[in-house]
């Protein structure tokens, strides 16, 4: 079956669903969004903010509250992954997606499915820490960071970086979670491994800081991981809660060191991991719920403005709640993500705004900002289409790989 009859095919699928859900109702109603104001296209301060001011006009409470959710799905261009994804968008509002394990073909199809669905731009997310290859299984495969901690040339990973942001771009990616910010203590095993840098944290910030502003300078958003920093901990958060051992004098000198220089940089946004750490928080929980690590220490104390995204909270290591959303958003975060039942989180969001546990003030500021972000990466570009020839985009991928392989030589 060709891409022709694929995509019609698809078309009908979604038309079908989207009648199914209810989406065309009033409580799924398509938003007129308006068009960016020509008055004004040199400032951008100013064209994002009144973008996102006739936007949130627009929005009930269910639609501001979805858009901090981005739900996980794989990468499979088939039915029940379509069939999901129209429920998230139709009924559940989300602001994006994070796509897992799959292929550079479902991956570009489901970001132009996710496109054609939604009215307000979506997150298309996805970990690319050492490119596309570390997820989707035909796209280009590069070194992993702790091959790289040795490199001197902060040049090379801008130009490595914007090429990741290409090849994002041309699949529909908008937001890479990466790179990865934490330093590695080599005396422990531990899980992060060869996805860091190293253990020089000044080396850290220098490598990875140069990868996102690379990724930035493609237009797509970067968002550096695992705050408050998980190249100590004991234990695989995938599967329980790691217990960081360092004080606060190590904790401030290592492992901030290369999240400070990340937001010093202007970087966009930053994921709080579940990690249990004691010598600044003394509750047993994800620091990913923690006013304390995500407000009072990450916000405060190293200054971030940017979005603030939690790890994925459907993770053993997402411990210390039975409302792990609500209390991720109470704590300070902006994005709540690969939340186990999106819906009854969404719901405990809503109850919680409805209660007075959360202000509707705390939760339009959220959207505000996730929306100002989606203007940048989203919005503007979400026709942006490449120039270059095929063959030479292939010249300068080979030209990245190949200088990437020969320093790994050595």
């Amino acid at each position: 079956m060709n891409n022709i009859s694929i995509r019609f095919m698809t078309s009908t699928i979604v038309l079908y669903l989207l009648l199914s859900a209810g989406a065309c109702s009033e409580k799924s109603r398509n938003l007129s969004l308006p068009q960016e104001p020509e008055s004004i296209k040199n400032d951008w301060i100013v064209n994002a903010t009144a973008w996102t001011d006739s936007v949130m006009l627009m929005m009930t409470l269910e639609e501001m509250v979805g858009q901090l959710f981005m739900p996980a799905s794989y990468a499979s261009y088939d039915y029940f992954t379509i069939k999901q994804l129209v429920k998230y968008v139709a009924d559940n509002h989300v602001g994006g997606i994070v796509f897992l394990k799959g292929d550079v073909e479902s991956q570009k199809m489901l970001s132009d499915t996710l496109r054609s669905l939604s009215e307000i731009p979506m997150f298309v997310a996805i970990d690319a820490e050492w490119g596309l290859g570390m997820r989707l299984k035909d796209a280009p495969v590069y070194p992993m960071n702790g091959r790289l901690g040795r490199l001197n040339d902060e040049q090379l990973m801008y130009e490595y970086g914007h090429e990741v942001a290409r090849q994002s771009r041309e699949v529909g990616i908008n937001m890479i979670l990466g790179p990865v910010l934490d330093v590695v203590d080599k005396s422990v095993k531990n899980a992060i491994g060869n996805r860091s840098f190293g253990d020089n944290p000044h080396k850290v910030a220098e490598l990875a800081v140069a990868y996102a502003r690379g990724i930035e300078g493609g237009n797509v958003m970067s968002v550096g991981k695992h705050f408050p920093g998980h190249g100590s901990a004991i234990g695989d958060s995938h599967h329980v809660l790691p217990k960081v051992y360092r004080d606060k004098l190590n904790l401030d000198s290592i492992d901030f060191f290369p999240f400070r220089a990340y937001s010093d940089a202007g970087l966009s946004a930053i994921m709080v991991g579940h990690l249990y750490v004691p010598s600044i928080d003394n509750i047993e929980r994800s620091s990913a719920i923690s006013p304390v690590v995500t407000t009072d220490y990450l916000k405060n104390k190293i200054g971030f403005e940017g979005l603030v995204l939690t790890d994925a909270i459907n993770m053993k290591g997402a411990t210390g709640s039975s409302r792990l959303g609500l209390q991720a958003l109470i704590a300070g975060a902006d994005i709540v993500l690969a939340p186990e039942n999106t819906s009854q989180e969404i719901r405990d969001v809503i109850d919680a705004v409805l209660k007075g546990e959360l202000s509707i003030e705390s939760v339009k500021n959220k959207c505000r900002r996730i929306l100002l972000y989606k203007y940048r990466f989203a919005y503007r570009t979400a026709s942006t289409s490449e120039n270059a020839s095929d063959s030479l985009r292939m010249i300068k991928q080979k030209e990245l790989l190949n200088k990437l392989r020969d320093f790994v030589k050595y």
